[in-house]
């Protein structure tokens, strides 16, 4: 598992319809899925999607920045090939079909 900041941009990542209405529905906001993505470990999900899940270890990799996120700790973001969100949920563990990166 890897803590890699990838200096999120809004308008890098595009958002899909599922994501917007998954985001909504479980009170993620835009500003917790860039955490996520900038500091959260990245794992391989399924066939060409990344994961980004911010968990304690991705936390104390983000050093006095992970203060300040914590409450975001358990999101995880889905993210196509081509940079856009499939998906946003809680996780309180990593899915056994999930591959650590780096």
């Amino acid at each position: 598992m890897s803590v890699v900041s990838t200096g999120f941009d809004d308008g890098q990542f595009n958002f899909t319809g599922h994501s917007r209405s998954r985001a909504g529905q479980r009170a993620i906001s835009r500003d917790a899925v860039s955490n996520v993505i900038t500091y959260g470990s990245v794992y391989r999900a399924g066939c060409h999607d990344t994961a980004y899940w911010l968990n304690n270890r991705a936390l104390r990799g983000a050093g006095k920045a992970g203060q300040s996120i914590r409450r975001y700790n358990g999101i995880c973001v889905i993210v196509t090939h081509s940079n856009t969100i499939k998906t946003v949920m809680h996780c309180s563990r990593a899915p056994r079909h999930w591959v650590a990166l780096g």
